[in-house]
């Protein structure tokens, strides 16, 4: 019997604007279906590591995954929320990205990626896999 397992993935998304005032990500998302329904939590075997382009001090990436709700009135005074470390940050100078390895059973792809952000945000962001 052969046993399939799954290859470690690697997504990665950037500002696709010039900010004037940094990049801030209150929670992102990761999904195996196109309708964003079929969440890959991380969790157990298959957690996510998260890297950045650099954190401002006391922001750092792993609160863009910490579960905390999108765009509740607790998380705006929580501040659990990614800010990049550039304040006037060029296209593609922010971003975040997600290393994942999945455990035996979870899904083998990502299909698409949800991103709630700050009022300091990015009219669109590119996403980039590897």
């Amino acid at each position: 019997q052969v046993e399939f397992t799954c290859p470690e993935l690697y997504y990665r998304v950037s500002n696709r604007d010039a900010l004037l005032t940094g990049w801030r990500v209150r929670e992102m998302q990761i999904f195996s279906d196109d309708n964003c329904n079929a969440e890959i939590r991380a969790e157990g075997a298959g957690a996510w590591e998260l890297t950045s382009s650099g954190d401002f001090e006391g922001h750092p990436a792993s609160l863009a995954i910490d579960g905390d709700e999108k765009v509740t009135a607790v998380d705006a005074q929580r501040y659990t929320e990614w800010w990049s470390d550039c304040h006037d940050c060029a296209p593609g100078q922010a971003w975040l990205a997600a290393n994942y390895t999945p455990a035996q059973g979870q899904a083998c792809s990502v299909q698409s990626v949800a991103l709630w952000q700050d009022p300091f945000h990015s009219s669109g962001v590119v996403v980039e896999r590897d």
